[in-house]
């Protein structure tokens, strides 16, 4: 009996002892599982906002190719040689709504990209005229042209812009009255020409001009050189690095020099253009500029699958006929190098 007392005294003194190295070693395991389950949490956390930080950054990437990319590379140009009625109000009314139809008809995951639309109306091209005999050591073209929204991008330095004219020229030479467009170009465009402020210069059909080819040549026309022009920012991307107003084209093999001049007519005399140039075809050109920021990187996909088939349904302008629809657009290949 006395051993006994002896046992549960003894268990009784160690006894506290034991719960508190009990409690020690549970505060230990509780502290460290709690470690474990943070870190679980964390990982679990990290791993599943790797989707959407992937996504960002891959949308982040893409835009930015594009945004960088040169002008030709990221956006969209149609080309076709008609001749599209003016407006009721606004002579170009039906040459926007002609860009619109066609950017209606595209897929719609190249439509989502598409921010900007902008259009470019060319004449045919005409020469000045060359006399009988061997060539002369001096070959001047020139080229009327309209683009929408060019008033915000360019100047008159000296004289007025061009309006609508009643005036027809007679050639000194003689011959029949031809009728006249007011034009506006860059005085180191003049000078290429050999031409000044207030000169009237009769031009006749280019014969190697695609569209007088297609659309039968059109008749003569004069140019009254109202104004000089100044083009505000050359390397702004609404010229689509082509800023034919300044300078000229200057060709020189040694044995001719070529000057290819491009001037500007005024909006207001579309409908006369038509006429003057008839029955010869004019030259309409889309621009459509693509918004970096409506790029997805999970419609990445579609996008690409949609831009290889418009390569294929379309042919590129330099190999295509005037009357065809040509597209032009090099955003295959970013995709690709993204």
């Amino acid at each position: 009996m006395a051993r006994t007392l002896g046992v549960r005294r003894a268990y009784v003194r160690t006894a506290p002892a034991a719960v508190a190295l009990l409690l020690r070693r549970l505060r230990v395991e509780l502290a460290l599982a709690a470690t474990v389950i943070g870190v679980v949490l964390l990982t679990s956390g990290v791993f599943s906002s790797f989707p959407r930080l992937y996504n960002r950054l891959s949308d982040d990437g893409l835009r930015y190719a594009i945004a960088h990319a040169n002008v030709f590379e990221r956006n969209i140009v149609m080309y076709h040689g008609a001749r599209v009625a003016p407006g009721p109000s606004d002579p170009f009314s039906g040459v926007d709504a002609a860009g619109a139809q066609f950017q209606q008809g595209l897929a719609p995951s190249i439509r989502q990209v598409i921010g900007h639309r902008d259009f470019v109306v060319d004449a045919p091209e005409y020469r000045f005229p060359e006399p009988p005999g061997p060539p002369p050591a001096l070959e001047r073209h020139v080229l009327l042209r309209y683009q929408s929204g060019v008033a915000d991008h360019t100047a008159i330095v000296q004289g007025r812009a061009p309006a609508v004219t009643s005036q027809r020229y007679t050639p000194p030479g003689g011959g029949a009255p031809v009728p006249v467009m007011e034009a506006a170009l860059s005085q180191q465009t003049a000078e290429a020409l050999q031409i000044k402020l207030g000169d009237f210069v009769e031009l006749e059909s280019d014969p190697n001009e695609p569209l007088s080819r297609f659309g039968n040549s059109p008749p003569n026309l004069a140019i009254h050189v109202v104004g000089y022009l100044q083009v505000k920012d050359p390397d702004d991307d609404y010229w689509f690095s082509d800023v034919r107003f300044d300078p000229p084209s200057v060709y020189d093999d040694g044995n001719q020099t070529q000057v290819y001049a491009t001037a500007l007519f005024a909006p207001a005399a579309y409908q006369d253009l038509l006429n003057d140039v008839s029955p010869s075809l004019l030259g309409y050109t889309y621009r459509y500029e693509v918004a970096p920021a409506s790029f997805n990187a999970g419609q990445l996909g579609t996008l690409a699958g949609d831009l290889k088939q418009l390569d294929a349904k379309y042919p590129p302008a330099f190999l295509s006929r005037p009357t065809d629809i040509a597209v032009s657009t090099q955003l295959t290949n970013i995709l690709k190098r993204f």
